[in-house]
């Protein structure tokens, strides 16, 4: 499957692939079930601080489409946050949202 935009694409019941460009120019997420998202590398759970982490240490082709793409996923509901790299997060949704959004701020800032 080609993955063309920024659009989800729906893979089967209750999974979509959301493109995330930013990371790498066609680096995507995958949400299962309105609960689970699986970050791969452009978004974890920073433990010690209790919040969501991202950087542009590692972020290969644009921190501008990665924030964009970071602001994107707002209106997406998740209380998982599983990375490809570092730790994994849970909350409930409403504080998973709230969180992405603080995460947002910083990385415009």
């Amino acid at each position: 499957m080609v993955i063309d935009g920024i659009d989800p694409v729906s893979v089967g019941a209750g999974f979509r692939i959301i493109p995330t460009p930013g990371h790498t120019r066609g680096h995507c997420v995958l949400l299962a079930g309105d609960r689970f998202l699986f970050t791969g590398d452009h978004l974890w759970w920073e433990p010690e601080a209790r919040r969501l982490g991202a950087s542009r240490g590692v972020c290969w082709y644009s921190w501008t489409e990665q924030t964009a793409s970071m602001g994107r996923l707002l209106d997406k509901r998740f209380e998982w946050v599983l990375p490809g790299h570092g730790d994994r997060g849970r909350m409930p949704a409403e504080q998973m949202r709230i969180e992405l959004a603080a995460l947002v701020e910083r990385m415009r800032a």
